[in-house]
């Protein structure tokens, strides 16, 4: 039995090496760093940036058919092998080999149906697929996903996820939150513009995200540079209160990060706290019928 009051998270900021070519590189990179977090700690997950295996195809102009080149073939069930999946084949060999869960950062999912996605995925210390979900607030001119939110309750905590621009909308937070959600793992491949001084998107989204949900949100980028933009990682835990318990600093290092979440912690404050129960307060019918009739009104 897992001890609720100290789940260890490894987050793992690596570089991405961008291009198809460069996959199998990447993803041995992904593989020896988790081998590294791992030496000496009793971590439980461990958890990687948003497509790290590959980082994004070109932007600018976007070729949906190279884009689905880049995909893969994710599982739809839970305990379904992943064998059309090579990069969740190696995680899935890593988590059983550790013993630890991954959170698989986000790969590019091709569907059955011929539909592009960018997928976060969880692995059990098993290498068992737990679940995924497709990043639904697409950061132009990316491909939208599923409009779904999965809340995945294991042994180490109720597990969402959510991807980079997601975690500019407190919708999808507050939707895994309301669902149970006590960790909210965001995947990222943050770029640097909305992370300047004075202007800091990032910190501030993850501290509100787990304030108004009082919930951990554990926020994984990358380092990179491309011809667009700079990656600078930053990587960052904050705990239910909005307190970051580790980040990294700028800079375009890779940096493995370690800390542990307090599960117990986050139920405590949902069930007993009294004030500024943010969960407990919300009036959710109330604003569930305004969306309706915003949602009416924006058809």
């Amino acid at each position: 039995m897992r001890d609720l009051n100290a789940i260890v998270v490894a987050m793992i900021q690596m570089r991405i090496v961008k291009g198809l070519e460069n996959k199998e590189r990447n993803i041995q990179h992904a593989l020896d760093m988790i081998d590294a977090a791992v030496i000496g700690k009793p971590v439980d997950i461990v958890a990687l940036p948003e497509v790290f295996a590959t980082g994004f195809p070109p932007l600018y102009p976007v070729d949906m058919d190279l884009w689905k080149q880049w995909g893969e073939r994710l599982p739809d069930k839970v305990g379904e092998e992943p064998i059309e999946s090579p990069t969740l084949m190696r995680l899935s060999a890593k988590a059983k080999e550790h013993n630890i869960f991954i959170q698989a950062g986000s790969i590019l999912e091709l569907d059955t149906e011929g539909n592009f996605h960018n997928t976060a995925c969880l692995l059990d210390n098993h290498g068992r697929f737990l679940g995924k979900y497709s990043k639904v607030q697409p950061w132009t001119p990316e491909p939208g996903g599923r409009e779904v939110f999965p809340v995945i309750d294991t042994e180490i905590g109720k597990i969402g996820m959510n991807i980079c621009y997601d975690g500019s909308f407190p919708e999808i937070s507050r939707i895994l939150a309301l669902k149970g959600a006590e960790i909210i793992f965001r995947p990222s491949e943050w770029n640097d513009p909305l992370s300047s001084e004075g202007l800091d998107w990032w910190k501030i989204e993850n501290q509100s995200r787990a304030i108004e949900n009082h919930c951990y949100v554990v926020a994984v980028s990358c380092v990179e540079q491309d011809e667009l933009f700079t990656y600078p990682g930053r990587s960052m835990m904050v705990d239910p209160w909005g307190r970051i318990l580790l980040a990294a600093s700028d800079g375009m290092g890779e940096r493995i990060l370690v800390h542990h979440v307090n599960v117990n912690e986050v139920r405590r404050i949902r069930n007993n706290v009294l004030t500024d129960n943010h969960l407990a307060d919300l009036k959710v019918d109330l604003y569930a019928k305004e969306f309706a009739n915003i949602a009416k009104e924006r058809r």
